[in-house]
């Protein structure tokens, strides 16, 4: 398993169309800051910046996956991971951007919330992916009500269950 960056990377080398930074990609996708990771365990800015970024995405992307032996997780769980590993599996700014710019819940999705009641993803909040304001449009018993929102980063003791 952890030889496998390295075997993609020979296999590559001898492909002329693909650039030096996809190739780079390949073999750095498992390496840590830290110095922790594989196959050169590597860390710091011996990674290349394309290497770091596809090392979150990667261990994004293998969280919420479904594999033979475990079930994938929640986009929160597995932002939460992101962010707990900053500054040490991963690079601190490169953290911050992904944070800025993730979303786990785009507008118009359809959502439940841990009020019992269904809404909609009407704005996603900066920095909060998981707490993105919500339109709701019926009561728990499915009956159309006046439409209201509520900005989860305002009202903590309400959070999103899944999405419909």
């Amino acid at each position: 398993m952890k030889k496998h960056p390295k075997f993609g990377y020979e296999v590559i080398q001898k492909l002329r169309y693909i650039n030096e930074r996809a190739k780079k990609i390949v073999i750095e996708h498992h390496e840590r800051i830290d110095g922790s990771g594989y196959p050169t365990g590597c860390k710091g800015d011996e990674i290349s910046l394309f290497g770091k970024i596809a090392s979150i995405s990667d261990v994004y992307d293998a969280i919420i996956s479904d594999r033979i032996y475990r079930t994938g997780v929640s986009g929160s769980e597995a932002y939460e991971f992101i962010l707990g590993g900053a500054g040490t599996l991963f690079d601190w700014n490169l953290v911050n951007i992904f944070k800025n710019h993730f979303s786990i819940y785009q507008p118009g999705s359809c959502v439940q919330l841990s009020n019992g009641v269904e809404a909609f993803v009407v704005k996603e909040n900066k920095g909060f992916p998981d707490r993105p304001v919500v339109r709701v449009l019926y009561d728990k018993e499915n009956n159309e009500i006046e439409p209201y929102d509520i900005d989860l980063v305002v009202k903590l003791d309400i959070c999103i269950e899944g999405v419909l």
